[in-house]
């Protein structure tokens, strides 16, 4: 039986990084099909939508912590206060976290490496 894709909104906007969370979740056996939002403003018209005509927590959603128009925080605050918000699945990416980020509650972070290499070994299993 095949597995199903996951559908999953990928909000970047640097497509070597897109290509990158692409390949190291191929690594991993994780199939995705991606919606790539390149800006904070289409991450939250999706979450808008999806709010107003399906049911948000059908949503898994890949968020860069740093995109143009709308950041990580602005995108999340408008996820939360969706009905179903505090039940999606949410991935944070960053090339920036310190060795001292604390990731908020509910969210699962992972560092963007510079390399494909590198980045399989950072996707959790």
């Amino acid at each position: 039986m095949d597995k199903k894709a996951f559908q999953i909104p990928l909000a970047e906007d640097k497509p070597a990084d897109t290509a990158i969370i692409r390949e190291a979740l191929k690594h991993r056996d994780v199939e995705c099909d991606f919606q790539i939002l390149c800006d904070g403003g289409k991450a939250l018209a999706v979450i808008d939508r999806l709010d107003a005509e399906f049911d948000a927590a059908t949503l898994d959603l890949i968020v860069d912590m740093h995109l143009p128009r709308h950041d990580r925080d602005a995108i999340l605050n408008r996820l939360r206060a969706t009905r179903d918000g505090r039940r999606v699945r949410v991935g944070v990416t960053s090339g920036q976290f310190g060795p001292h980020f604390v990731p908020p509650e509910g969210l699962v972070c992972f560092s963007k490496p510079s390399t494909v290499t590198n980045s399989c070994a950072s996707v959790p299993s």
